[in-house]
């Protein structure tokens, strides 16, 4: 007897995991390259949001983060993984646990956590529909100075934000 194989509500399924994992991955994105309407597009139109640095509607998240971002942050990495994920029809909640970094101010500051996240298919697509971070741990170190010229040349790009990263050029090949 063989078992049954996966039916079409189990590839539904797997389908959007796939793409709340992208989501995830598009919220890192936009906040490492301090990108507005990339961080705009991972939100619900109603979506809430609660970090402790800046807390409430998705919208106003992406423009005030990335605000803050740019004025305050010289750059910082986003990491997920670990992500825990339930679907219920258009509705699903997760877990992903967060590791960041980010350097401002001569400091750079190591931190771990989680999102607990609420999404929601809307408009044909998976959008966050409440974000919370929980934060588990945190580490500040001075900043040496530039340290790239000792293992990296000064023609290798940098990490930079919005446009002025080279991801931006590279993407700008492959959109339509």
């Amino acid at each position: 007897m063989h078992a049954p194989g996966p039916d079409e509500s189990d590839w539904r399924e797997c389908l959007a995991r796939q793409k709340i994992d992208q989501l995830m991955r598009r919220y890192c994105r936009g906040m490492d390259r301090a990108d507005q309407a990339l961080l705009e597009s991972v939100f619900h139109p109603e979506a809430t949001v609660i970090t402790g640095t800046v807390d409430g509607s998705g919208a106003m998240f992406a423009r005030t983060i990335v605000a803050h971002l740019r004025e305050n942050v010289t750059r910082c990495q986003h990491f997920v993984n670990s992500g825990w994920i339930e679907i219920d029809g258009t509705r699903a909640c997760g877990e992903f646990y967060v590791f960041a970094t980010m350097e401002a101010g001569g400091t750079w500051t190591a931190g771990g956590g989680r999102y607990a996240d609420e999404f929601e298919f809307h408009e044909g697509a998976w959008k966050i529909k409440a974000h919370v971070f929980i934060s588990d741990w945190l580490l500040t170190l001075p900043a040496a100075t530039d340290s790239h010229a000792a293992f990296f040349p000064p023609s290798l790009p940098r990490g930079a934000f919005g446009d002025q990263d080279y991801i931006y050029q590279l993407w700008s090949r492959y959109r339509r």
